[in-house]
């Protein structure tokens, strides 16, 4: 908020007219003006006048220090998603911000609170932010307007909507300056542009900026971010055909983890993928065993769980192990029902359920009606590849070839690598 706003504003909380405030310091025509901001005055004079509202300016001023130097601190935490020190900081920031804090600092705050919410889960929260930063957009400055366009393209690409996440970043990267900001900044970039061209199916753009953040945080020994960005690789080249690459990938990330300590949650995302890519190379013991260990690190109960848990049903099925199948399925069943029956992963572990326990007609209605519809919607191709497979081969073997046709047909329009 510009000054003579703030001083006008704790006028009238005081209840106090001009004439009453300009006494003795300046004209009221002068205090009118600079109110409404059409004249700046001297630092002693502005102090006189806050002074008459009951207001230390200089006070004001080391207050407003105080929130700039923990917005620059703030940055740091934002940058590498660490939730404690980003919590930490974000309430000793809201106890200091007011709606009277100054316009520039509110933009700032209003800027990464966006990164916060994204790292502390609170999406629902940064609708607050964008609103107050789309009245005052004209008054961003350079520097916060990089971190605008980043984190909003963060944002859109948590909330999978990938267009308005690539062209947020794709901007975030024009506004990108050596002169101005870290080259760690320009390296989480990269890997936010990375994971959206990915979604948008431009593989070798995806991994090209991915592995142009890999080589910066390797620079900075950042290992928790070159593990991820593995990760991210390992897909990437599996899309493109080259598993072989993709299981090398994984298992640099696995390497990373268990160097810094990365935790049971990262070592069960890599054994999953590692189990995903010998599926492909149609290893289904080696996807098995990976499954197995992917299961051990994962919280039991988890959506994560129930992912991998599908994919081992799914590979047991194949195997002709029903019984493994009907067990696993039994046992999950009651920690399913505690979840959104709308999550992908719990409608996979219904069909599965379906498929193999029930009658054609139950699992038939099920996959037309909203399975199949909600993978064709969330555009999950390998989901809808695996599944249309299994499918075709039910037909085929019942004799129901113009059902496994049209199976088959799904399969190849949706074929990434090779047939599952």
């Amino acid at each position: 908020m510009e000054i003579g706003k703030l001083l006008k504003f704790h006028r009238l909380e005081k209840g106090m007219t001009q004439d009453e405030v300009a006494e003795s310091i300046v004209s009221v025509s002068y205090l009118s003006r600079i109110e409404n901001n059409k004249t700046t005055a001297d630092q002693d004079t502005i102090a006189l006048l806050f002074e008459k509202v009951g207001i230390n300016f200089k006070d004001l001023q080391s207050e407003d220090n105080k929130i700039q130097q923990l917005l620059t601190k703030w940055e740091k935490p934002l940058l590498h998603n660490q939730a404690k020190d980003c919590e930490r900081l974000y309430d000793q920031l809201n106890n200091l911000i007011s709606p009277i804090t100054r316009t520039e600092l509110l933009i700032e705050f209003h800027v990464k609170r966006i990164r916060s919410c994204i790292i502390l889960k609170k999406l629902d929260q940064v609708e607050i932010s964008l609103n107050f930063l789309e009245y005052f957009y004209e008054k961003i400055n350079v520097r916060s307007r990089f971190f605008y366009y980043k984190h909003l393209g963060n944002y859109y690409s948590v909330r999978r909507e990938n267009s308005e996440a690539k062209m947020y970043l794709e901007k975030a990267l024009t506004e990108y300056s050596d002169r101005i900001f870290h080259e760690l900044e320009k390296a989480d970039l990269y890997y936010l542009y990375s994971l959206v061209l990915d979604r948008n199916q431009d593989d070798s753009l995806s991994l090209s900026y991915a592995n142009k953040s890999l080589d910066i945080f390797r620079q900075h020994y950042k290992l928790e971010r070159c593990m991820k960005i593995h990760i991210q690789i390992g897909i990437s080249t599996s899309k493109m055909g080259n598993v072989s690459r993709a299981i090398k990938e994984f298992k640099n990330a696995r390497l990373l983890s268990l160097e810094y300590g990365g935790g049971d949650a990262n070592l069960g995302i890599i054994e999953h993928n590692i189990a995903s890519m010998y599926l492909v190379k149609r290893n289904n013991l080696k996807a098995i065993k990976h499954l197995f260990r992917a299961l051990d690190y994962k919280i039991k109960n988890s959506i994560s769980y129930i992912t991998s848990l599908n994919l081992l049903i799914y590979i047991l099925y194949r195997e002709q192990q029903v019984d493994q199948c009907q067990k696993y399925l039994k046992e999950n069943m009651e920690s399913v029902l505690n979840f959104p029956q709308t999550n992908i992963s719990i409608m996979e572990f219904w069909f599965l359920y379906y498929f193999i326990e029930e009658h054609e007609e139950k699992w038939e209605a099920y996959a037309k009606e909203k399975f199949f519809s909600q993978l064709k919607k969330m555009n999950l191709r390998i989901q809808i590849q695996r599944y249309s497979n299994l499918l075709g081969e039910y037909y085929q073997k019942k004799g129901a070839h113009k059902k496994a046709s049209i199976c088959y047909k799904l399969v190849i329009e949706n074929n990434y690598v090779s047939l599952y």
